[in-house]
């Protein structure tokens, strides 16, 4: 197989996807992993603009809950990617029924993961996930996302998909979360989450706001985007923005965007 020029840099693409979420990792050694996939075929165009034009696996998809703008992308990728596998909420419902089905057309095995699964996808580079503990009770959707935390060395990165502020002060209460360089805002940005305690706690050096141009919910929130200015975090939004890329070595960082 082609491979890109050797690098020693984790690619982390926060695809302009419309009101959805999609969050592509590439590691040093060209494996993939996609955290949910967006609400439609969009996901493929944006993941050709970062992925090289042979490559057409994806090592895992993380699937944070089932919502039609996390899941719905996923079906289109299995017509066109070769999945190694997907892994969703221990606290999910089924998966929707279309999902399901396009999985096992497919012949994708999935897995239920919690709080405390962790991926190690090379060696300084781990996929982990905070929420939702084993045998919470959960009865708001969004509250089941799964929260992932990526560490590349001294870099830090926390996806926390859909979930609101109960999610957060359980994360802030259990001590699972502090400092981060990145911080994808929850639920798009919604005023739902991304409590002024928990931004204060993360202090991160960016934030970035997953949400399509002039979407109906006013995602994101002014509120919220000035909450993340006064705690000193740079601001991106894939809706003013368009798809965003950082990459790192571990120590260094720096991001670049895709219109």
């Amino acid at each position: 197989m082609l491979k890109r020029p050797a690098t020693d840099k984790l690619l982390v693409a926060f695809l302009s996807v419309g009101q959805g979420d999609a969050v592509l990792i590439r590691t040093a050694d060209d494996k993939d992993v996609l955290i949910d996939a967006g609400p439609d075929r969009s996901v493929l165009t944006r993941l050709a603009q970062v992925l090289p034009w042979y490559d057409r696996e994806l090592d895992m998809i993380v699937l944070t809950h089932n919502h039609l703008d996390h899941y719905a992308g996923i079906i289109a990728l299995l017509e066109k990617y070769e999945v190694g596998q997907v892994v969703v909420s221990a606290v999910s419902e089924p998966l929707p029924q279309e999902l399901a089905l396009a999985l096992a057309e497919h012949k994708v095995a999935y897995q239920k993961i919690e709080a405390g699964a962790e991926v190690k996808l090379d060696e300084q580079v781990s996929l982990r996930a905070l929420w939702p503990k084993s045998g919470a009770v959960i009865t708001e959707m969004n509250d089941r996302s799964l929260v992932m935390e990526l560490l590349s060395g001294q870099v830090k990165f926390l996806l926390g998909g859909d979930s609101g502020i109960a999610v957060e002060d359980e994360l802030m209460k259990s001590n699972l979360v502090s400092e981060v360089d990145v911080f994808k805002l929850s639920h798009h940005g919604s005023d739902t989450a991304n409590g002024q305690a928990f931004l204060e706690l993360l202090s991160p050096r960016w934030v970035v706001a997953q949400a399509g141009a002039g979407n109906s919910f006013g995602h994101p929130n002014r509120r919220i985007l000035k909450r993340a200015e006064r705690v000193g975090a740079e601001v991106l939004r894939n809706d003013v923005d368009g798809t965003v890329v950082f990459e790192t070595d571990g120590v260094e960082i720096n991001y670049k965007l895709i219109k």
